[in-house]
C-alpha cells in the first residue's frame, strides 16, 4: 500500500508530493499510528529541508515535525511531535512514539493545533526549562521582554508568559502600530540602527525571550540603560530572524548579573518536551488565528515558494474534503 507524502531530494529544493511505501502497522503498545489530519510549515520545518538547522539528517527528507490526525487504534483526535523520533509529518499515515501524542482538547481545533503548537513550544519551553525563576518557583512576579513580539511566535508567547506568571510583558518590534495592538504592558520601538533603540523601559526586565539575535543581544546589552539595571537577568535566544550571530559586549556580561541561554531541541530533551504538550495545548483553548491558511499536502511544491501571506497549514483526510 502506498500513501501521499511530501520529499525533498536534495537540500534546499523544494519538497514534492510523492507516493510513498505506507508505514508497517505497530507491533507493540510502543508506537502510535496516526492518520494525519493537518501539519504545519513552520520557520523550523523550512530550515530542515534546507539543510540550515542542526536537526537536519538524510536525504530523501520527509519535512514536518507535528501535526494532528486520528489514532488509528482508539479514533481519537490527537497531537503529536515528531524531533525526538525524527519522522517527517508530511505524510498521510505515520507511526510515533506514543511518549510523543497527546489526546486533543475538545476546545482545540485540530488545524489551529497544527499551526501552532510549534510557535507556543517555542516560549514555553523557553520559560519552563530555560528560566530558573519560573522553572523553580523562585519568584511569583516577573517580567519579561520579547524581542520579535509581532511574530507568529511572539505574540503567542505574550500568553504563554501571563499563563507562566509574568505580571508585566514588554514587547519589541519595528512596527508601532502593530505592538500597540497586542496588549502588552509596554512597547519598544527598534530602530533601523539597533544601539539607535531607546530600551530604557525594558531595562529591568527578569527575562528576555529573544527571537531576533543577530546585533539585537549587543544592542540590548550594550546600552547604558540596561547594564544600570539592578535584576538579575536571563536571556534565552529562541530565534535568529536577524542573523545567527550575535556579539555578547563584556561590559554587559560584567555590569549585572547575566545569564545568556539558548532554547532547542538539544538545550531540553524530547522526553520534557513531551511532558510538556498537555499544558501547551491548553493555551491553544479557543484560539482561532485568522492568519492560518489551509492547503492541500498535493500543492506542497508550489506553496513552498509562494508568496502569499499567513501561517501555512497542509491538511489531508477530512480536513482536505472540506476544502
Amino acid at each position: 500500500m502506498s500513501i501521499l507524502a511530501a520529499q525533498v531530494a536534495e537540500w534546499g529544493s523544494s519538497p514534492k508530493a510523492v507516493q510513498v511505501p505506507s508505514p508497517v502497522s505497530p507491533t507493540d503498545e510502543s508506537t502510535v499510528q496516526i492518520r494525519v489530519l493537518a501539519t504545519g510549515l513552520h520557520q523550523l520545518v523550512r530550515a530542515r529541508a534546507a539543510g540550515l538547522h542542526y536537526t537536519s539528517v538524510a536525504l530523501p527528507h520527509t519535512p514536518g515535525v507535528d501535526g494532528t490526525g486520528i489514532d488509528v487504534s482508539t479514533g481519537k483526535q490527537v497531537y503529536f511531535n515528531t524531533l525526538g523520533s525524527g519522522t517527517g509529518t508530511f505524510a498521510e499515515i505515520v507511526n510515533v512514539p506514543r511518549s510523543s501524542v497527546a489526546e486533543l482538547p475538545s476546545g482545540v481545533d485540530a488545524v489551529q493545533a497544527a499551526g501552532l503548537m510549534n510557535p507556543v513550544m517555542s516560549s514555553w519551553m523557553a520559560l519552563t526549562q530555560r528560566v530558573d525563576l519560573v522553572k523553580n518557583g523562585q519568584k511569583k512576579d516577573w517580567s519579561c521582554f520579547i524581542l520579535g513580539a509581532t511574530s507568529a511566535s511572539g505574540k503567542l508567547a505574550i500568553k504563554v508568559a501571563r499563563i507562566l506568571g509574568a505580571t508585566r510583558v514588554i514587547g519589541a518590534g519595528r512596527n508601532e502600530a502593530a505592538l500597540k495592538a497586542l496588549g502588552l504592558d509596554d512597547i519598544v520601538v527598534l530602530q533601523e540602527t539597533p544601539t539607535d533603540t531607546d530600551f530604557t523601559i525594558a531595562a529591568n526586565v527578569d527575562v528576555v525571550l529573544d527571537y531576533l539575535y543577530g546585533p539585537w543581544i549587543a544592542a540590548y546589552l550594550g546600552s547604558p540603560t540596561t547594564r544600570a539595571g539592578t535584576t538579575p537577568l536571563t536571556w534565552v535566544c529562541i530565534g535568529s530572524m536577524a542573523g545567527l550571530d550575535g556579539v555578547v559586549p563584556a561590559a554587559g556580561l560584567r555590569q549585572r548579573d547575566v545569564s545568556v541561554r539558548g532554547s532547542g531541541p538539544g538545550a531540553w530533551s524530547t522526553e520534557t518536551l513531551d511532558g510538556e504538550a498537555a499544558g501547551m495545548l491548553k493555551v491553544l483553548d479557543g484560539v482561532r488565528e485568522e492568519s492560518i491558511r489551509k492547503v492541500r499536502l498535493e500543492d506542497v511544491e508550489a506553496e513552498w515558494t509562494s508568496k502569499s501571506k499567513g501561517r501555512v497549514v497542509f491538511v489531508l483526510g477530512d480536513i482536505k474534503a472540506e476544502l
